[in-house]
């Protein structure tokens, strides 16, 4: 696999692992959780856990729904464009 689509693997593995251990009281910070790039592979190794092990029905439910709340107009994308470029220069210095 490329570098990238391991990255990627991993996010959603991540992610899914957060979807199942954190306290997600709150339905905004789901919301929140939904607008990361990651959060559809993530949903939907959680859809397979629900599937094959008939547990976490409602949680599921509730993440669905926090996904219908998902941006979908790349204002995520944007912002962390602008902290890439935050993050200051690379390689060597000019004199």
């Amino acid at each position: 696999l490329s570098r990238e689509r391991t990255e990627g693997a991993r996010q959603a593995l991540i992610g899914h692992h957060k979807m199942r251990t954190a306290n997600w009281e709150k339905a905004a910070a789901r919301v929140q959780f939904a607008n990361r790039p990651y959060f559809p592979d993530a949903l939907a190794l959680f859809e397979l856990e629900v599937d094959n092990t008939g547990r976490g029905g409602p949680e599921l439910e509730r993440w669905r729904q926090a996904a219908r709340h998902r941006r979908t107009d790349g204002s995520s994308k944007r912002r962390q464009k602008k902290r890439r470029r935050r993050g200051g220069r690379r390689g060597r210095r000019r004199r």
